[in-house]
């Protein structure tokens, strides 16, 4: 529920109950304080996602994700096999780590995250050179992060996969 649903419940409420308005606003600021934390909280863990992804950080990363998690990458590419429910361990396996070996100065970089409670889509882009090509791959994405703990337990990515598909993806 977004912050503006519920103030207006919140007074609707306050107003059908009768309770003071006064008390109405101390909950409404309350929960707005909890929300605005709770969003920077999770923006500050995906600044150290993108930021562990692009210096290979493993370490970091597998700290960041919950220890069971749902990974899904973008429908059509070729990382999609290797969707996995799993442990952090495997998905480092499985996707970190054949993008690491196929390609220099990979990045993803996050230019804007778009908060809601235990939920941020991050929209960003991606950047590296495959190491047999040569070519640059530059997609942009919009990830979609879901938070339990303090941690990512799902993962979903949307990119146009056909940078990724012609020949500058991983074998």
């Amino acid at each position: 529920m977004t912050v503006r649903t519920t103030l207006i419940a919140a007074l609707l409420g306050a107003c059908v109950l009768g309770v003071p308005m006064a008390s109405a606003t101390e909950a409404l600021v309350s929960t707005a304080d909890e929300d605005v934390a709770s969003n920077a909280a999770n923006m500050a863990i995906l600044d150290r996602f993108y930021i562990a992804s692009s210096i290979q950080d493993e370490a970091t990363i597998a700290e960041l994700l919950g220890s069971a998690m749902i990974w899904r990458e973008g429908k059509g590419a070729r990382l999609a096999e290797r969707n996995s429910d799993s442990v952090a361990g495997t998905v480092l396996e499985a996707v970190f780590g054949p993008v690491a070996a196929h390609f220099d100065d990979f990045s993803a970089s996050a230019s804007l995250y778009l908060p809601s409670g235990s939920r941020v889509v991050a929209l960003g882009s991606y950047a590296g050179y495959n190491r047999s090509t040569g070519e640059m791959l530059n997609p942009g994405f919009a990830h979609l992060f879901v938070f339990s703990e303090g941690r990512i337990v799902y993962f979903q990515q949307f990119t146009d996969t056909a940078p990724w598909v012609a020949g500058a993806a991983p074998d």
